[in-house]
């Protein structure tokens, strides 16, 4: 199973969950970080499953302590880099992204009164 192989292979599992992250930006990390870290991603079951829930079926000592933390849709990140380097960088991450419905904004937007002005391109 390719989460076991990654578990063999690196140093560092970090589990997470994405809030309201398009699909598309979720692809992009996993190609940021091919040289250094596999990333996984899917339902809470398939994902205890892959690092499996019992300690007579774990693969490596400890892997089924995070599986209890696992709920609904969940990720693994394995990776050899350090702790501080790897937090920094997802704290430093983000992509520029459109308003989605239901989603609260971080800041008021304020329409003044009257005619929206607006340039419309010819092409």
């Amino acid at each position: 199973m390719q989460v076991q192989a990654s578990a063999d292979k690196r140093k560092h599992c970090w589990l997470f969950k994405v809030g309201n992250m398009r699909n598309g930006h979720l692809k992009t990390i996993p190609k940021l970080w091919k040289d250094s870290g596999r990333m996984f991603f899917g339902r809470g079951p398939v994902m205890t499953k892959g690092l499996d829930n019992t300690i007579e079926e774990e693969h490596l000592p400890g892997l089924h302590r995070l599986s209890q933390h696992i709920k609904s849709q969940a990720g693994h990140f394995f990776t050899d880099s350090l702790p501080d380097e790897a937090t920094a960088w997802f704290d430093d991450f983000h992509l520029p992204d459109f308003a989605r419905a239901a989603i609260r904004v971080p800041k008021a937007v304020v329409i003044s009164v009257g005619a929206i002005m607006q340039h419309h391109s010819d092409s």
